[in-house]
C-alpha cells in the first residue's frame, strides 16, 4: 500500500482458515490491525515586520517562519540570506523568528529562501521549499555633489543685492526636509530667506550681500541633515 501526502489510520481484517484432513473447517477469527499513517510534508510561510522600503532609520528586519506542523531540526543555518545578514535566529516547535539586517549603502533587496527538507516534523516527514520572502531596501545616503553661487566674485559694489547658492543632491529628496546650510563668509552673506527645493535633487536659498570688509578666496558652504524620499540622512 502506498499513499502519499496524507494521514490515515488503515485497518486490515484477517480471516484464518485450518484444514483438518479431508475435513475443512473454517476458523473466522477477524482480527483488525490499525497502522496509523502520515505522510503529510510539513510546510513554512515566511513574513516579515516591515511594510515598505527598509531604511537606514530601520535597518534589521525581523522575519517569522511558521511551519504547519511542529517541527525539529531548523537553525539559522538553513536560512539563504541575500542582501542582508541574519541574527537572533530562535523558536521552537512550529514558530521561529530571526532578524535580517539590510546591508548598508544598498538598493539591493533582501531575500530569504529556506530549502526544502530544513526541518522534520514527529514522523520524519522533511519540510518542503518555501516561498522566497522578499523585502525592498533603500539604506543609501544621498550626498552632495555641487554647490553652485550665483555670484561668482562678490564685490563691495554687490552690497544689497542678493546672491543663491544652488545644492546639488545625488539623488531625489524628501520635499519636506530642510537642509541646514553654513558657510564661512560671516557677516557678507546676512538673512538667508527663500529656501527651496526647486527640483528633486537641487534646493536654492538666498542671502543678502553686505558689506562687512571681509576678503575671501572662496566662500564654503556646509551641508547637512537633508533626506531622501526613503528617509535616509545626507553624509557629507
Amino acid at each position: 500500500i502506498t499513499i502519499e501526502g496524507e494521514t490515515a489510520t488503515l485497518t486490515a481484517e484477517v480471516q484464518d482458515e485450518v484444514i483438518q484432513g479431508a475435513q475443512k473447517a473454517s476458523k473466522n477469527t477477524d482480527s483488525e490491525i490499525s497502522v496509523f499513517v502520515d505522510t503529510i510534508a510539513p510546510t513554512v510561510t515566511l513574513a516579515d515586520d516591515q511594510t515598505g522600503t527598509t531604511t537606514d532609520a530601520d535597518a534589521v528586519v525581523t522575519y517569522t517562519a511558521t511551519f504547519s506542523e511542529a517541527v525539529t531540526g531548523f537553525d539559522i543555518n538553513d536560512l539563504n540570506v541575500s542582501g542582508g545578514t541574519a541574527s537572533n535566529f530562535a523558536g521552537s516547535g512550529t514558530t521561529y523568528t530571526f532578524d535580517v539586517t539590510a546591508t548598508d549603502n544598498s538598493t539591493a533587496d533582501i531575500t530569504v529562501d529556506i530549502a526544502g527538507s530544513a526541518a522534520i516534523d514527529a514522523n520524519n516527514n522533511v519540510s518542503i521549499v518555501a516561498t522566497q520572502a522578499t523585502q525592498a531596501v533603500d539604506t543609501t545616503n544621498p550626498t552632495v555633489t555641487g554647490v553652485v553661487l550665483s555670484d561668482s566674485a562678490i564685490a563691495e559694489g554687490d552690497a544689497s543685492n542678493t546672491v543663491t547658492p544652488t545644492i546639488t543632491f545625488s539623488e531625489a529628496m524628501a520635499s519636506g526636509s530642510t537642509p541646514v546650510i553654513t558657510n564661512n563668509a560671516g557677516a557678507t552673506l546676512t538673512a538667508a530667506t527663500n529656501g527651496q527645493w526647486t527640483t528633486a535633487t537641487t534646493y536654492t536659498i538666498d542671502y543678502t550681500v553686505a558689506d562687512a570688509n571681509v576678503e575671501l578666496a572662496d566662500i564654503t558652504f556646509g551641508v547637512s541633515a537633508a533626506t531622501d524620499v526613503a528617509g535616509n540622512t545626507q553624509t557629507a
